[in-house]
């Protein structure tokens, strides 16, 4: 991806010395976007049967607030889009920020967190101070369906800790709430088994905040 450009490029390394050009891909919301590619196997398989990769991009610097960031999965083989998800999912908190007008910062946290060889979730961060997940669709026999996503950081409150101040349990306040996220999450599967042999899913995720690196 070029330097702030809105155009990714796309290049055969199999001889470092001389890369071959493959193909580009350019939309002016990829302007700025502050993150390398994420690569990654898909549950969506093409009609020979042959496994499909994904490059996983997110948007870039906008001044439009009534815009919603998003991820763009790209077929690796060809340049051609897959989808654009939007990140349009709400808090269930109503004093959390909106989404509109962030800006997705590192590298989408891609997951297959059942281990079946196929990307299902994905976690990225924006300078609202927002971490989504979304979920995506690993099966590999059928074609590729639509995802969904969510907010995941919106709940402050230690339900389990018995600490209470001004009658909220344990609350974190309100000016440390959402600070902005400009790294990519690191994303841990330490899945186990139930008694009945199914999986039990555990992820965890960790990710941090502070100050916009580009100034």
């Amino acid at each position: 991806q070029g330097n702030g450009g809105d155009t990714v490029v796309c290049l055969d390394v199999t001889d470092p010395v001389n890369p071959e050009f493959l193909w580009e891909y350019s939309d002016p919301e990829l302007f700025r976007s502050r993150s390398s590619p994420a690569v990654g196997k898909i549950g969506r398989i093409q009609d020979a049967g042959v496994e499909k990769w994904a490059a996983f991009i997110v948007s870039g610097k906008t001044y439009d607030n009534s815009l919603y960031p998003s991820i763009y999965l790209i077929d690796i083989t060809d340049g051609s889009l897959i989808e654009r998800i939007s990140l349009t999912a709400v808090a269930d908190d109503p004093a959390a920020p909106s989404g509109l007008g962030g800006v997705p910062s590192g590298q989408p946290a891609i997951v297959d967190s059942d281990g079946n060889g196929f990307i299902d979730r994905l976690y990225i961060g924006t300078d609202k101070g927002l971490m989504y997940k979304v979920d995506l669709s690993d099966d590999p026999d059928v074609s590729w369906s639509s995802t969904s996503n969510t907010i995941i950081n919106w709940d402050f409150y230690d339900d389990d800790s018995g600490v209470t101040i001004n009658g909220q349990l344990n609350p974190v306040p309100d000016d440390q709430m959402w600070h902005p996220i400009y790294a990519s999450p690191t994303v841990l599967v330490e899945n186990g088994v139930n008694p009945d042999g199914s999986v039990a899913h555990n992820v965890r995720i960790f990710f941090g905040t502070g100050d916009n690196p580009y100034f």
